[in-house]
Parts: structure tokens; sequence; C-alpha cells
């Protein structure tokens, strides 16, 4: 709830700024680091939908299509982001200290350095070793090109909303390693997690009783030794289909939303 108000101002704040100030917001009311996988990848979300809506002008305006837009307008919020946002979020994420970030060569987050490229640069030096920074430089491929299409299967196959999510997660999960449990357990086990969600797709998912009891051992799993094996990572792309998902019934006009900025 606390990062609707920073994400509310994205127009006027830009993408680093309000990723540091809805950073701010989270910990002053839980005093953790609980969603900086999501604001980083809401924020350009959200900016790209408020250029949509600059240029419609309405809600439900070529129908059919928010998705092809919405992408096209994430690409260019994502090529022009600037030194500006890299200082803002390094700020954000020093100000948070998470757990499981590991150590760089360049730009390292945790050294006393001042970033002298843009946010995307930045992200492309660790998208082969973090989930979130690979969609700044795939332009959020496994949101759209992966996510939302579980998501929509799931749901067309008549899956509750809820299951409809742990269906889609299970599937991300079942197909891209979570780079959280690699950098803090290592390949072995985040390899494993990939061939556990696996199976558990072959036994059906949340579509079959065999499924879902797999499922349930295999969460089981995912929990046990502290919640070291947490999917993390995956996990907040869930969230950026989430937040697609209903930008795009907020723009369809299928949900109201009064005061929109």
């Amino acid at each position: 709830a606390v990062i609707g108000e920073p994400l509310s101002h994205i127009a006027d704040y830009g993408v680093g700024k309000t990723i540091e100030k809805a950073i701010q917001a989270t910990w002053n009311v839980v005093s953790s680091n609980t969603n900086l996988g999501i604001v980083l990848l809401f924020a350009p979300l959200a900016l790209a939908f408020h250029h949509i809506m600059e240029k419609t002008h309405t809600y439900g305006d070529k129908k059919g299509e928010f998705l092809i837009n919405l992408r096209g307008e994430l690409e260019a919020v994502l090529n022009n982001l600037t030194v500006d946002d890299t200082v803002y979020v390094y700020k954000a994420i020093r100000y948070v200290s998470p757990g499981g970030l590991g150590n760089a060569d360049d730009y390292d987050v945790t050294a006393d350095t001042v970033p002298d490229i843009s946010l995307k640069g930045v992200m492309a030096l660790s998208a082969e070793r973090d989930l979130i920074a690979r969609q700044y430089v795939n332009n959020y491929s496994q949101i759209f090109d992966d996510g939302i299409k579980y998501f929509n299967d799931a749901l067309t196959s008549k899956l509750s909303f809820f299951d409809s999510v742990a269906q889609t997660h299970l599937m991300l999960l079942a197909s891209t390693e979570d780079t959280l449990i690699c950098r803090k357990l290592g390949k072995c086990i985040s390899v494993e997690a990939k061939r556990l969600a696996q199976e558990a797709v072959v036994r059906g998912g949340f579509y079959t009783q065999e499924g879902i009891q797999y499922v349930k051992r295999y969460d089981q799993w995912l929990r046990e030794d502290g919640h070291k094996r947490n999917p993390g990572s995956s996990a907040d792309i869930i969230a950026a289909v989430i937040f697609v998902y209903f930008l795009e019934k907020i723009y369809t006009g299928e949900i109201i939303l009064s005061n929109f900025r």
C-alpha cells in the first residue's frame, strides 16, 4: 500500500526518484526490505502507462493493443533512463541494504563510489546474475513473453485468481532459474529448484490433485532451512505480471479509478 503514493507521482519524479521514495516509504512502515525488486519493476511500467494515458486521453482506446503499446512505451522509458536515475536507485538500495546482493567488479552498489552510467547501463552489468536487472535489458521478457502468457492461460482454464498466480509462479520457476536462490546458495540449488518445479508441472501443477500434492512438497522444500531457498526474484516478476494485468483492466475500463493521475 505504501508504494502507491510515490508511484502516483511517477510523471513528476521520474523512475529513479520514485524508486527511492517508494523504498523509503516501505522502510518507514516495516523497517525491512520487502519491496525493492517490486518497485524496481513497477516504476518503469508506471511511467510507460502514464505515457499511454497522455497519448490516448481516454480509457479503452484501441482495446486489444494495450500490451503491445505498453511494452513499446516501456522500451522508450528504459532507453531514456539517466545517470540521475542511477544515483537515486543506488541511494534506495543502500538505504535498505538488502541481503543476497553479492559483489560486482564494476559499479558495486555496496562500494563507496558515484555511478556515472545510466540505470539501464548499470542493470546490463548485472543482467546475467540478477533476474530483475535482466528485465531492464530484455524489455521485461520474463513478464510479457512468459509471465503474462502463463497467467492468461491459467485464468482461461478456470483456475481461481490466486491459483492462477501460483500456477504462473510455478511455470516461471520451471522455465527460469531464480537468481536470488542462486546468489544465496549457489547454482546447484537454483538448478534443483528449477528441476523440482518442472516435476510439479509435469504432474499437472494446480490443475490436478497429483500436481497440487507435489507442489505442496515443493513449497515445503523451498521453506526449509530458514527460508533460504526463497524464490524472491521470480516472485517479484509475478508481482509485475499482476501489476500489468490490473493496468490493462484499468485501461479497458473494467476497473474504474477515481482521481486518476
